[in-house]
């Protein structure tokens, strides 16, 4: 069973690669055909579809191992107590980053709603602008 799961998550890790690739070649392309003046409608919506896929692909195949690969490359050089003080300097800074950010992200999350989509090769539906659409969440006028 284990020898099935491992090939498992070495195809996760493939396919990861893959859409990796997919996402360097959907972005090359839909640049291109903008350059040459054609449509390239839909490019952005696979390409966040492909993020995805990766991201969520690729963490299956790097936790199979029990780790983070970026992180972990600097933390197994550490002994067992530093290691566990960097993993909480790690876990502390990622709070404090975190709680520095919400404040200043409410107003664009309350704010998204108001927006019509806007997307490459969609056309563009404006039903108010942007400062007006900031005033109504902010309840003043931009700067």
């Amino acid at each position: 069973m284990r020898a099935a799961l491992d090939r498992i998550y070495d195809a996760a890790g493939y396919l990861a690669a893959f859409f990796v690739f997919a996402i360097f070649a959907v972005m090359i392309g839909g640049t291109a055909l903008r350059e040459l003046g054609l449509r390239s409608g839909g490019s952005d919506d696979i390409v966040a579809w492909f993020c995805a896929a990766a991201a969520f692909l690729a963490m299956a195949h790097t936790f199979r191992r029990g780790d983070f690969v970026r992180v972990m490359l600097g933390l197994e050089r550490l002994g067992p107590v530093a290691r566990r003080r960097m993993e909480l300097l790690c876990l502390l800074v990622m709070v404090a980053f975190t709680g520095v950010s919400m404040p200043d992200s409410r107003p664009y999350v309350q704010i998204r709603p108001l927006m019509a989509p806007i997307s490459v090769g969609r056309p563009r539906s404006r039903s108010c602008s942007i400062d007006e659409r900031w005033e109504a969440v902010a309840g003043t006028r931009r700067p």
